[in-house]
């Protein structure tokens, strides 16, 4: 059967004169297949073309958020097209990035200049 997945966002900007705000609430996502993936992979910086993140019962990733837990290195996440890969997301040290909806079953990450710890979760669709 069929469920959902129900999400909200809160930014908020303050930099001296200048303010804003952009808040979303009550928003959802029809969910088809249950699965999810929550984890953190090692991403190993020997691998130009990124590390294949482990997606364990997810077969058609939706929603997912991504945490870069490494304090000095940044981590990027993409697609791979014929062995090159694509970014499509930079995590600086410490940054985290989400919701978002993924639009692609295969997800690449790979670290700038050491091993890097990612954190994910993403939900099938």
């Amino acid at each position: 059967m069929a469920g959902s997945i129900r999400y909200s966002m809160n930014v908020a900007l303050s930099n001296g004169s200048l303010s804003d705000a952009y808040n979303t609430s009550g928003l959802t996502a029809p969910q088809t297949t249950g699965a999810i993936v929550r984890n953190v992979q090692t991403l190993l910086f020997a691998s130009p073309q990124g590390n294949l993140l482990d997606m364990g019962g997810v077969s058609t990733p939706g929603l997912a958020a991504f945490a870069n837990l490494d304090s000095t290195n940044y981590v990027e996440i993409g697609i791979q097209v014929a062995g090159t890969f694509y970014p499509f997301l930079k995590l600086l040290a410490g940054q985290q990035a989400g919701p978002m909806f993924l639009g692609a079953s295969a997800i690449y990450a790979r670290a700038n200049t050491a091993n890097v710890q990612l954190f994910y979760l993403v939900y099938n669709t």
